[in-house]
């Protein structure tokens, strides 16, 4: 009988950095008397690495951002072979916006988490060629708060602290002001908190691009499953731009 196999990591669908490592997991078992002898891993068919010996992991690094599909083989000492597979997207966010390309400032943790967060509650099919654009938006506003709240706790601060747009401050005897009016978007809240949120508003906005909850509020309607009605609604959602 031939083994079974499984690619644990990393999760189908997911939005990563690309340029980052990722760590490709899998688990295989033969069927006795059998034993595994290796487990190959593919990225688009063609192979990356064959490793004969558990834990089955590779580490790989692509540079380049877009759509990839990843297969692991296991094949037992009788020479029965079984593949799984998944695909995910690799984002070029620090590419596009060098100004992330710290590493220390902005971990690839921090970064892929937010960018998957991004692509999941993004609706693919509203954003079509735009949508890695707007993941990157996305990301970037939440990293840039994230890296703001991490400065505060280094001094001693309260991370998560909201204060809105600074439009006036008095530091000793000088001041500070900014043009909180024109670097805002109207009615977009919190997003208005980096000139990246703004942006991603904006794009939205633009093409009333949809999303799971981005920025407006749930529209409770008893009648329709607690969502408005309308050809893109979601039930129990509202879609941004409808």
């Amino acid at each position: 009988m031939n083994p079974t196999i499984a690619l644990t990591a990393p999760a189908a669908g997911s939005f990563l950095l690309a340029g980052s490592s990722v760590m490709l997991s899998a688990s295989a078992m033969a069927v006795a008397p059998a034993t595994i002898a290796s487990v190959a891993f593919y990225v688009n068919g063609v192979l990356l690495s064959t490793v004969t010996a558990a834990p089955y992991q590779y580490a790989w690094t692509q540079p380049s951002g877009g759509a990839y599909s990843l297969t692991a083989m296991a094949t037992d000492s009788v020479g029965n072979a079984t593949t799984a597979g998944l695909s995910v997207t690799l984002i070029g966010l620090r590419a596009d916006f060098p100004e992330f390309s710290s590493t220390q400032s902005y971990p690839d943790s921090t970064i892929n988490y937010w960018l998957n967060v991004a692509g999941l509650m993004l609706n693919q099919s509203r954003w079509g060629t735009m949508l890695n654009t707007g993941i990157e938006l996305y990301a970037a506003h939440n990293i840039v708060l994230e890296a703001q709240a991490a400065m505060t706790t280094a001094v001693g601060g309260i991370p998560g602290v909201s204060k809105g747009p600074v439009s006036g401050e008095s530091i000793d005897k000088g001041s500070v002001s900014y043009d909180s009016v024109t670097a805002s978007e109207a009615g977009a809240g919190n997003w208005n908190l980096t000139t990246y949120g703004a942006r991603f508003i904006r794009l939205a906005r633009m093409f009333g691009a949809g999303g799971i909850q981005v920025g407006i509020g749930y529209n409770p309607n008893p009648l329709n499953a607690g969502a408005w009605s309308g050809p893109d609604c979601t039930p129990g959602f509202t879609n941004f731009g409808s």
